[in-house]
């Protein structure tokens, strides 16, 4: 529909009731709508148009709506209409069967009451053979058929071709089905009566589940109800049900198996039983909610802690944390991006160069030609492209190693690559998307905007985003004329740089069965089924400030008699020898219960022929078969383990076996001297071998010594002790309140309260020394140039020793054991000794 400009339109609008379709209604007043782009506004009085249909959209008002529906007003007659406005003389009385083919037409009706009577034509009389019951018009001419009676099998000797009702006068016997493969086959029937039944297979059994009521041949299929639940996942799956009974129950289970967990982590993590097939979600109710975040971060807990505690996970922008302010947090990657806390400089000189253009102090700035290499004046700038133009989030790192790695690295990356600010040494230059983000969180990372401070100078920053040769990414920090977005910037532009480094952490996760946690309070897990069905169990977690942690029962093999607090570490003893060097050494045992015997392990038994009468331990190894073990002989015995009498015919006795080191080739029976085992023959030897036959040079003298490991004088070259072991008898270390002159030994249990402070705290304010206890490493900071660093264990062993020559060194000492030692640290003429506990 088209309108000239200007025109003006009045569209008379009718709605028509969907629940009564003779009911239509004008819409009154002004009506807007849109069609296309263009907007009409009728008034409902001078409007006119030739369209049948105009499409009207987005109505935002109707005034009034007024009431056009036409029909029987009147409340007493049968068609009586009580939402018609106007009478349209249509009013009905009469009622009856207002259709001209009913057999009770009435031509005064007017409202149709369901009564009419159709024609059902048919033979009316009940003597015919073709009577209907349901007629009830007769044919004209009448189409009844009287009954015939006669035998209607055609073929029979009685066939009568009129007859419509068989009177049982044909010959029976046959006539029958002939069909061999048919289901009613006849095999005495001679005529066929067209009676023949297809064979149906299936189950015939009208209580099976599979019941086929067109089956006439069962063929061995029925399958036997049996009720119960079908779903596989549900506790109650019945294999054997056919029929779901709907009672299937859920499987899911929820099992915390402790009811209190105390721990002295800064975090810890709790555990459902794991169920297949269902989904967990964990919630928390905190005893003390966490809200003084940075508090927490600067007390030594981890961000997890702070996450699992309950802080948003925004709420970590902004935080001091590991060197620097936080100011992106990758979610989907599990990193923290954090910023360094002040812009860096080169002080006097470029590498390469001394006293090339930059500005070396606080309140001159730091601003340098970050992207331009000085190769001396004579030489001018080197333009140099590293291939470093990745500008996504987490490019930055990758930027900056292709940006220090070719023959002219880029200055700006090198400062950030060498920096070690707040003690860290993975600083890199920030690529274009991570220095615009840096630029979002600016006002997160505070600071007064001059060189030495966190905050930013009103000028533009650096990125490791090359562009070309000659151009690379920067972002302007100007509040009043930046628009933060990232510009281009020429590489021999002064301009700012400020160093990133990124940190990982852990997403706490509500939907595993295992939940991080970092605050005291009831924890509770829902388990659901793939049926529905749920599960719920709780535990309570204490975050002990105060108090040890540790194995409080006293008859586990791991107790812990200062600790206040169980942290079900406990370990159950099983009991046994746990002495490594005894003979009945259980691997097993975890609590010694007095039963080692120390010595060699051999036969025990003295009736056996390899009895070892110096053994301590039996190794099973007894043979205690007697027999004759001569084949040769006549009374040889196969399963004899054991030399006896061999019974020979005369003949030469001697070893007729070629391999043995004593082959006799003169003999024609073999007496069973053959000697097959070589080894150290002599009694007094160290290593004698009783079963050896032959000497083959390998005997070991004696060595006489102390050979307990647990003694302080043990020998580790001897082989027999000879009970001159000094066994630890008290505390002898010095180091102790225990301490005693006379002790020869010192017995580490004995040492019990150390008179110096914890060797993770300051030594004497020169010297810091940590972690203790310590796992894999250990970090040692003096003001001192440190010499050398030995580690002695309690028998006064050293254990390591290395040298440093420097100021702070990083010792490994995970190839050591677990156990107490002491630590000496020699610094010019100073010595340091400390207790240190590896774990």
């Amino acid at each position: 529909y088209r309108t000239s400009q200007n025109a003006n339109l009045q569209i008379h609008l009718f709605v028509r009731n969907p629940q009564d379709t003779t009911e239509i209604y004008k819409i009154a007043g002004s009506i807007y709508f849109s069609s296309g782009s263009t907007a009409y506004n009728c008034s409902t009085t001078s409007c006119n148009w030739s369209q049948s249909a105009l499409g009207i959209y987005n109505l935002t008002s109707i005034s009034s709506i007024t009431n056009y529906t036409y029909g029987c007003t009147s409340s007493s007659a049968l068609n009586y209409n009580p939402n018609a406005a106007y009478d349209d003389g249509s009013c009905c009385y009469v009622a009856g069967c207002t259709d001209t083919l009913g057999m009770n037409f009435n031509p005064s009706a007017c409202y149709n009451d369901g009564s009419c009577i159709y024609p059902v034509y048919g033979c009316m009389d009940p003597t015919m053979f073709n009577y209907n019951p349901l007629a009830n018009a007769p044919f004209t001419p009448s189409n009844c058929i009287p009954f015939v009676y006669g035998c209607t099998i055609s073929g029979d000797p009685n066939y009568n071709p009129l007859a419509n009702t068989d009177d049982g006068s044909c010959d029976a016997f046959n006539y029958g089905c002939t069909d061999a493969s048919a289901f009613n086959y006849s095999s005495i029937a001679i005529i066929d009566d067209n009676s023949c039944i297809p064979i149906v297979y299936g189950c015939t059994d009208s209580t099976a589940l599979n019941y086929n009521s067109s089956a006439n041949t069962d063929d061995g299929s029925c399958i036997a109800i049996v009720y119960g639940c079908m779903d596989p996942l549900a506790t109650n799956y019945n294999a054997l049900a056919t029929v779901d009974d709907g009672i299937c129950a859920g499987y899911a289970i929820a099992n915390i198996i402790e009811d209190t967990i105390n721990t002295c982590n800064s975090f810890t993590s709790i555990s459902a039983q794991l169920v297949s097939n269902t989904s967990y979600v964990w919630s928390t109710q905190l005893q003390t909610p966490l809200t003084n975040f940075q508090q927490l971060i600067d007390q030594g807990y981890a961000i997890e802690s702070l996450l699992s505690g309950g802080m948003p996970i925004d709420s970590a922008i902004g935080l001091t944390y590991q060197g620097g302010i936080i100011f992106y947090v990758d979610e989907i990657n599990e990193m923290l991006y954090i910023a360094s806390p002040q812009d860096l400089t080169y002080g006097n000189s470029v590498a390469n160069c001394p006293g090339m253009n930059t500005y070396s102090n606080c309140n001159g700035g730091n601003r340098h030609e970050w992207w331009s290499y000085y190769q001396c004046p004579s030489n001018g700038f080197v333009h140099v492209s590293t291939g470093a133009t990745a500008t996504n989030i987490g490019s930055g790192q990758s930027n900056t190693a292709l940006a220090v790695s070719g023959s002219f690295p880029s200055p700006a990356a090198q400062l950030c690559d060498n920096s070690t600010m707040s003690g860290y040494t993975d600083w890199f230059l920030p690529s274009k998307d991570e220095l615009a983000e840096m630029y979002q969180r600016r006002s997160e990372i505070t600071g007064n905007g001059n060189a030495c401070t966190s905050g930013f100078h009103e000028d533009a920053y650096w990125s490791s985003s090359e562009i070309s040769l000659n151009q690379v990414w920067g972002q302007s920090f100007n509040s009043t004329y930046s628009s933060g977005v990232p510009s281009i910037y020429s590489k021999d532009f002064s301009i700012y740089v400020r160093a990133i480094r990124t940190s990982s952490f852990t997403m706490p996760n509500n939907i595993s069965n295992t939940y991080f946690v970092g605050s005291t309070g009831m924890y509770y897990v829902t388990i659901t089924d793939s049926l529905g069905y749920t599960a719920t169990d709780s535990v309570y977690v204490n975050f002990v400030t105060s108090g040890i942690c540790g194995c409080t029962d006293l008859s586990s093999s791991n107790y812990n008699p200062l600790a206040n607090y169980d942290d079900g570490t406990c370990i159950p003893c099983i009991y046994g020898c746990i002495d490594t060097t005894a003979c009945n050494y259980d691997a097993s045992a975890t609590c010694d219960d007095g039963s080692c015997i120390f010595g060699s392990t051999g036969c025990t038994d003295p009736t056996a022929c390899n009895y070892d009468a110096l053994a301590a331990c039996d190794d099973g190894s007894c043979l205690t078969d007697y027999g004759c073990m001569n084949s040769a002989a006549t009374n040889y015995d196969p399963m004899a383990t054991c030399p006896d009498t061999c019974i020979f015919p005369v003949v030469t006795f001697g070893c007729t076996d070629s391999t043995a080191y004593n082959y006799n080739p003169t003999a024609t029976v073999n007496d069973s001297s053959c000697c097959f085992i070589a080894g150290c023959t002599d009694p007094l030897a160290f290593n004698y071998d009783i079963t050896a036959c032959y000497d083959d040079g390998s005997c070991i003298p004696v060595t006489l010594g102390c050979t307990y490991t647990i003694a302080c004088n043990y020998d580790a070259s001897a082989n027999t002790d000879d009970g001159s072991c000094d066994f630890p008898d008290g505390c002898g270390d010095s180091l102790y309140v225990e301490y005693d002159p006379s002790v020869t030994c010192s017995d580490p249990d004995a040492c019990i309260t150390l008179i110096s402070t914890g060797i993770n705290q300051a030594i004497n304010s020169s010297t810091e020394i940590y972690p203790n206890p310590a796992k894999n490493s250990l970090n040692i900071v003096s003001n001192s140039i440190i010499n050398t660093i030995a580690i002695y264990n309690l028998h006064s062993q050293e254990v390591l020793n290395t040298s440093v020559d420097a100021n702070q060194t990083k010792i490994d000492v995970s190839t050591l054991k677990k156990g107490v030692y002491i630590i000496d640290i020699r610094s010019n003429d100073t010595s340091i000794k400390r207790k240190l506990i590896l774990e």
